[in-house]
């Protein structure tokens, strides 16, 4: 057997990239106002901390700051030059919980994102994992359940097919308990009855 795909990939990486315009503008505010952008700033700013970023707005306030001389001056603007910060680091961290559905019951993978200059993209490397993880890799024994129930699929459309010439039997086989008659009935467990031999009767 060759490795299957399971579905559900191309979905999952859709949605992901729905949102990358979104992240790349909410980045983009944090920037254009001088911070440093961190690989995983879209991490962070989905944390309600935002750690990382407003340690990055401190440093840059305490940066912009040392050319005042004045203590009490200097102390001044850095408080101010944080609190700019911080309120732009609060508007970029609404707009990407917003974007990666933080809090809910189905919110986006944060480590399908990385930086890529001054753009969010997504991961190669969460991409990469994303398609083993939907990757069924063919194996000896896969390939002898897959052969398997190959014949049984067409043992069972041969039967049924043979039941569909005679108008008084419903199918070749079928599920116990259907009030059909068959030729073999499927339990519940999935076991195969013995031949249903009153069934014969109505094969000419």
């Amino acid at each position: 057997m060759e490795s299957i795909k399971k579905q559900g990939l191309k979905d999952l990486i859709s949605i992901h990239e729905q949102v990358l315009p979104t992240l790349s503008a909410a980045v983009e505010q944090l920037r254009s106002s001088g911070l440093e952008i961190a690989d995983n700033v879209i991490k962070d700013l989905a944390d309600n901390q935002c750690a990382e970023t407003k340690s990055a707005a401190d440093r840059l306030a305490r940066e912009d700051s040392k050319k005042i001389r004045i203590p009490y001056m200097r102390d001044k603007a850095i408080k101010e030059a944080y609190a700019h910060l911080q309120g732009v680091i609060e508007d970029s961290a609404k707009v990407v919980q917003r974007a990666v559905r933080y809090g809910t019951t189905n919110p986006l993978e944060l480590d399908a994102f990385a930086i890529n200059e001054h753009a969010v993209v997504l991961s190669d490397t969460w991409i990469k994992e994303k398609e083993n993880e939907y990757t069924i890799a063919a194996t000896e024994k896969r390939g002898r359940a897959m052969a398997l129930c190959e014949a049984v699929k067409q043992a069972i459309d041969n039967l049924n097919a043979f039941a569909s010439e005679h108008k008084y039997i419903h199918t070749g086989i079928g599920a116990e308990g259907g009030g059909y008659r068959n030729l073999l009935y499927l339990t519940e467990d999935g076991k195969v009855s013995n031949v249903n031999l009153e069934a014969l009767e109505y094969i000419e």
